[in-house]
Formats: structure tokens, C-alpha cells, sequence
């Protein structure tokens, strides 16, 4: 049990960091400085700039990051694995991986491009929604 909450603290944290890293990569680099290994090319520009990045007018960059944080804190509480929070942050959990998938979806066939940020938080998503229900 602790070890499955230390595996998603690590997760929400990496998803932290690598959603931080394309805020301040796309708004605070200087354009001819915004390549960097994970953001190559104008892949993460055409993700970030498309009809798909934000629901209700926010960026999903921006509630990716609340979201880690979030679970982060949440996860350092003891109010994570309590019974009456399960139902309602299993389905959070499932809800966003549902999310990654269909915006990695767009993003591959309609965008027809790649981003490893996007990727990875995917990813990252996907694991801490199959590693919830173990806690």
C-alpha cells in the first residue's frame, strides 16, 4: 500500500516537472531558444497552439499542473487513501487518463504530430489511474 502511494507521489511530481518544462520552454524561453530535447521542432507549438489545448478556455498544460500538484499534496495527506475520497479520486484519476487518451488521439491523427511531453503525461496518467484502486 505505501509502496503504490510512493510510486504515484513520484509519478504526480514527474508529471509535475515535465508539464512546468513546457510552460516555461513555450512562454518564457525566447523563440529562437525554444528547442529543447523534449520540445524539438515546432511540435510542442502546434499542440500548444491548436483548438485542442484548453477546456473551458484554460490550457490543459496549466490544469496538468494543478492536477500533479494536487495529487501530490493529497498523497503526502492521510486523507488519500480514506474510504470516502476513493470513489471520488478514482474517478478523477480515470477521468484525466480518459482525457490523455483522447487528446493523444487528436494529436497523432488530427494534428499528426508528436510530443513527448504530451506522450509522457499520457503515460504518466494512465499509470496512476491503473495504480489508484490499490492504495
Amino acid at each position: 500500500m505505501a509502496l503504490i502511494t510512493q510510486i504515484i507521489r513520484i509519478l504526480a511530481l514527474l508529471g509535475f516537472v515535465l508539464n512546468l518544462h513546457f510552460i516555461y520552454t513555450h512562454h518564457f524561453k525566447e523563440p529562437k531558444h525554444r528547442h529543447t530535447k523534449l520540445c524539438a521542432g515546432n511540435k510542442c507549438k502546434i499542440m500548444a497552439e491548436s483548438r485542442y489545448a484548453h477546456i473551458f478556455y484554460i490550457p490543459n498544460y496549466v490544469l496538468s499542473v494543478i492536477y500533479y500538484a494536487g495529487l501530490f499534496i493529497m498523497s503526502l495527506t492521510p486523507y488519500f487513501a480514506q474510504e470516502n475520497l476513493r470513489a471520488a479520486m478514482l474517478g478523477l484519476t480515470w477521468f484525466v487518463a480518459g482525457m490523455s487518451v483522447y487528446l493523444t488521439y487528436f494529436l497523432v491523427f488530427k494534428l499528426r504530430t508528436r510530443c513527448i511531453v504530451c506522450f509522457s503525461s499520457a503515460i504518466i496518467n494512465l499509470l496512476i489511474a491503473t495504480l489508484y484502486p490499490f492504495i
